[in-house]
């Protein structure tokens, strides 16, 4: 993210502000990339229903998931932490739940913490 700032200021101050419809050159605004994470993980959970299912993923991808699980609308500043190598569970029966958010027991002794 420092090589980001320093080599593009304008475009990291606009990818870093509230707008959601900023759209990164050759990339996606936040706003697409929630209707496109949650339409598709709608067609996973229709393709395999009633399966248990194991997705990985990046933060956004997954931000996006937990906000639309939560219906804490993308605007919002974030308040909850997205840990790198969690595991975050949700289930889905009707509606989409969530079941545990940032376990990080399988990486303890691993010396792959930042300073938690």
């Amino acid at each position: 993210m420092e090589e980001f700032k320093a080599k593009y200021p304008k475009e990291h101050k606009k990818f870093c502000s509230p707008d959601i419809n900023y759209v990164i050159p050759g990339g996606e605004s936040a706003k697409q990339r929630f209707k496109r994470a949650i339409n598709t993980l709608n067609k996973i959970v229709s393709n395999y229903n009633g399966m248990n299912l194991l997705i990985v993923t990046h933060g956004g991808i997954l931000e996006s998931i937990f906000r639309h699980t939560l219906n804490i609308p993308i605007k919002q500043d974030r308040t909850f932490s997205l840990v790198n190598g969690s595991i975050n569970k949700f289930s889905y029966e009707n509606r989409w739940r969530l079941e545990s958010w940032g376990e990080i027991s399988h990486l303890s002794g691993l010396n792959a913490m930042d300073d938690m």
